[in-house]
């Protein structure tokens, strides 16, 4: 038993500093020398109390584990998460909840489930931005655009297509009227064409 203070060595001196555990090898190491105190081998730094789930130790050689029983904080003006190779979230559910803007910023993303997926703004415009060619495909099912609130507008600055290349129909249903209109020719180019109305229809060319 030590009642008082202890002092090991002298300031600007040092000595190191060994606490030797139950199992060999483990324990802790103060070294004078490298100014480092180690928690050698699997040896665990607890919080809370002794036994419990709150850790930070080395499950081995170059691989470092923070634990928690059940919640763990980060909290601090910026955090820097930096990797050289991958980051991995692996996690039943997993919220990004920002005050401001979120960036990702890669040289590639991919975003994989296995489920059906959401993105969705709350208030506000969502804007998708590519500064190259870009593909929205689906492996199976239809792909579907819905603008439950508003129109769909399909921006072609320097022209825009609608392709079926695989024999499907190109199916054009609206509730009211479909308007085409352009300020030059309008080609319709088929083997066939066919315009069917159900009621009385016109088909008007004004001009000379």
């Amino acid at each position: 038993q030590l009642d008082g203070t202890l002092t090991v060595s002298a300031d600007d001196t040092g000595a190191d500093v060994r606490i030797y555990s139950a199992t060999a090898s483990e324990g802790l190491l103060y070294d004078a020398s490298e100014d480092e105190l180690g928690l050698l081998l699997t040896t665990k730094l607890k919080f809370h109390d002794i036994g419990g789930d709150e850790e930070i130790f080395a499950s081995a050689d170059g691989h470092l584990e923070i634990n928690a029983g059940t919640t763990l904080d980060i909290t601090a003006p910026t955090v820097d998460l930096n990797s050289s190779t991958e980051f991995n979230i692996d996690t039943a559910a997993y919220d990004l909840n920002a005050s401001g803007a979120v960036t990702v910023d890669a040289a590639g993303v991919s975003i994989d489930s296995s489920a059906a997926s959401n993105l969705t703004t709350s208030s506000g415009a969502l804007t998708v931005t590519s500064a190259a060619a870009a593909t929205w495909s689906t492996a199976a099912g239809n792909l579907t655009l819905d603008s439950a609130a508003g129109s769909l507008v399909l921006d072609g600055h320097t022209g825009a297509q609608v392709i079926s290349s695989n024999s499907g129909e190109v199916d054009i249903t609206s509730a009211a009227n479909v308007d085409i209109n352009a300020t030059t020719t309008v080609t319709v180019d088929g083997t066939g064409v066919s315009i069917d109305g159900t009621d009385d229809s016109n088909l008007t060319v004004t001009g000379s």
